[in-house]
């Protein structure tokens, strides 16, 4: 898998940018906008889906006119009514891998090696769209993580609101926009977009020096820029002096600390942070 880019049957996808809103007034009536189809087989290779809200984003469009654009592909058999890929129209295409491999493989296909017990990926890790069969393994991922790398620098509000049910919640939301690494079911780690941010990343004791974290961040920018943004973001508290040296080998940079409010279930709360971007 090349680290940084999608295979070449993707490759038409980064070049269609998403059309302004403007632009689609002069669709003819019946037709959708080209690069529609592209990001409909972009989400639902990536979610298995596309539905008008996942649409609305890439077009700046309002709910109205994202699902005149659905119903347009449902209207050619691009898309089923419920948003899936339709069969036929999937029969028809050969199978389009993420990072010259099939998206879906199952991670247990990888090749691996074990050596003086610690496992060594021979390959890059797989990289999937997160399943609703991965919630509870993500939550622990996540919750534990977290504890680990976070609770002992931080107020004591904050970790009284981080429990494991809070991450739990959250992650319904997030699993759309989450890309994992592991079978359905068993993943050892995460990475969760919102809009041109890395907002969540994780791995598991399992999962660590095997590459995996690599594979979750270049696939989240992958993600971001598809989107149609040229910079990512991500936030590190300052005492994970081990995370911004990992990003930083990585290319992003450090914009300094600054204040920003993070996400918890009884709303924001302002947290210190280490902001760091990276040109996609």
């Amino acid at each position: 898998m090349n680290r940084r880019q999608f295979t070449q049957s993707l490759a038409a996808l980064f070049a269609t940018p998403a059309l302004p809103a403007a632009s689609l007034a002069t669709t003819p009536t019946g037709a959708a906008p080209a690069s529609a189809y592209f990001w409909a087989d972009y989400m639902t290779r990536m979610h298995n889906r596309c539905t008008p809200d996942m649409l609305a984003p890439f077009f700046k469009a309002d709910k109205a006119l994202a699902k005149t654009i659905h119903s347009q592909l449902v209207a050619e058999n691009v898309l089923t009514s419920t948003g899936h890929a339709h069969p036929d129209l999937l029969a028809k295409q050969p199978a389009k891998t993420f990072g010259q491999r099939d998206f879906n493989r199952p991670h247990s296909q990888n090749k691996q090696q074990v050596k003086k017990g610690r496992k060594t990926m021979t390959d890059t890790p797989e990289i999937r769209a997160a399943q609703p069969e991965d919630h509870d393994a993500l939550t622990e991922i996540w919750f534990n993580g977290w504890v680990e790398s976070h609770a002992a620098h931080v107020p004591k509000e904050l970790v009284e609101m981080r429990t494991r049910d809070s991450f739990h919640i959250r992650l319904v939301d997030m699993l759309e926009t989450t890309l994992v690494s592991g079978p359905i079911g068993a993943p050892i780690g995460f990475c969760a977009i919102k809009n041109n941010e890395i907002y969540q990343m994780y791995v598991s004791p399992d999962g660590r020096g095997t590459g995996t974290a690599s594979a979750l961040i270049s696939a989240g920018c992958d993600a971001i820029k598809a989107a149609g943004h040229d910079q990512a973001r991500l936030d590190v508290i300052a005492q994970n002096p081990r995370a911004r040296a990992f990003y930083e080998k990585m290319g992003w940079q450090n914009e300094g600390l600054q204040t920003v409010n993070v996400d918890t279930l009884d709303g924001p709360f302002p947290l210190d942070c280490i902001v760091m971007t990276k040109e996609l």
